[in-house]
């Protein structure tokens, strides 16, 4: 999601008072990044946020950050199997 909102955020406003100018003049600017950023989401969404991170700075975004704390992740049953096992 956080890759999405950034791609909404550079192409949306691509042309907005030269800001494709003044992004591409660092190398986190550059929309190649985007495409890696993507790619590294394969590798760890971890280490895929500090380069989308990396993008929304060279791009005078806001940083976004999830409120709380961690959410826990609690991984279901697979389907067809109850949630108590049978005795």
């Amino acid at each position: 999601m956080y890759l999405c909102l950034t791609l909404l955020d550079v192409f949306g406003r691509l042309d907005d008072n030269g800001r494709l100018a003044a992004a591409t003049r660092t190398p986190d600017g550059h929309l190649e990044l985007l495409a890696e950023a993507r790619q590294e989401l394969a590798v760890s969404p971890y280490s895929a946020r500090v380069v989308i991170d990396d993008v929304r700075r060279a791009w005078q975004l806001e940083r976004l950050s999830t409120p709380g704390p961690s959410p826990v992740v609690v991984i279901p049953p697979p389907r067809g199997t109850s949630s108590t096992a049978a005795p």
